[in-house]
């Protein structure tokens, strides 16, 4: 079960304290603070932005659906830690004067106080981040930050012991809970991205073994997954080069048929075309004929012998294409 946008709370088994219902009541109502007070957070500085002016016409006609999830920060002001794109739409209505200035904004506010979570600070809002954006439309740069962020939560988790998560609430405000022990850790991310398996494994082989400019372009939407994943075949050295010289011809996303290109310029490369003549391999055969004339073994080791069947094999296959 994907973890409830509205009642997740942190960790079971051990890891959600025994607080009281009247507490577990609490961290789901609603606050209204003032949007002057509403800081973006910089988990989201390299999510998509595209849509702004479409949720601002869906809010301001019918309001919005989920409050935003904000952390109480120094000189009174709240970081928002899900609800970026709502927090953009919000303050297109105030600047567009179809929201007054002061206007109050639905909120839930997030302390991390009552968590037994063995998380830092920064990894609780991280947490918090990826279990209040599950639902929105996410482009390719959004699924690898957050299957990057769910590894690395769910990793720190396990190492510590962590063996069950609360995934919500059901009626009778009883807590849903997800094992995470005896499960691999892919299969989790997946799970909580709604992402394939393999989707997940192409995410990790990007992260792992592709450039930071590679990375980069990624994240902002100017090559998609797949095609990413393709170009961790070159070097990171060859990553770059291609990423530099794809972007500086033309501001645009990067094409399959691009990266086709320099895939198969890569492997021409690294296997140079060599000419061949038939008299160069009658010399060759001439050679083998020569050495047969002197050959007088009767045993041969079975290795030995495989080995040579192999080595008539590839001859013959060369001389068939």
């Amino acid at each position: 079960m994907a973890f409830s946008l509205n009642n997740i709370k942190g960790v079971a088994d051990g890891l959600l304290n025994d607080a009281s219902q009247e507490i577990r009541n609490e961290a789901r109502r609603t606050q209204y603070i003032p949007f002057s007070k509403l800081i973006p957070s910089a988990l989201n500085k390299d999510l998509s932005k595209d849509g702004i002016d479409e949720l601002a016409d869906q809010i301001y006609h019918d309001g919005l659906d989920q409050p935003l999830v904000v952390y109480p920060t120094k000189n009174d002001q709240y970081e928002v830690l899900g609800g970026e794109r709502r927090l953009l739409a919000i303050g297109k209505l105030i600047s567009d004067g179809r929201y007054e200035q002061d206007h109050m904004a639905e909120c839930k506010v997030k302390h991390f106080d009552d968590s037994t979570l063995p998380l830092t600070l920064e990894e609780h809002k991280i947490f918090t981040w990826l279990t209040t954006n599950q639902y929105r439309e996410k482009t390719d740069s959004d699924k690898y930050i957050e299957v990057v962020r769910w590894k690395e939560i769910i990793k720190k988790l396990k190492k510590n012991g962590i063996k069950v998560l609360v995934a919500g609430y059901d009626e009778n405000g009883e807590p849903i809970k997800k094992e995470i022990k005896g499960n691999r850790t892919r299969s989790l991310v997946s799970e909580q991205t709604n992402l394939s398996a393999s989707q997940v494994g192409k995410i990790e082989r990007i992260d792992s073994s592709g450039s930071e400019k590679l990375k980069a372009a990624l994240k902002k939407n100017k090559i998609n997954i797949t095609g990413a994943d393709r170009l961790t075949a070159l070097s990171k050295k060859e990553q770059d080069e291609f990423i530099e010289k794809s972007l500086k011809a033309r501001d645009s996303t990067i094409t399959a048929s691009e990266i086709d290109k320099v895939l198969k310029k890569a492997k021409d490369q690294k296997h140079p075309k060599v000419r061949v003549s038939n008299s160069a391999i009658k010399k060759d055969i001439d050679r083998i004929m020569k050495e047969l004339e002197n050959f007088n073994r009767k045993e041969v080791d079975q290795q030995e012998y495989d080995d040579y069947k192999k080595s008539i094999k590839t001859i013959l296959d060369f001389l068939k294409e």
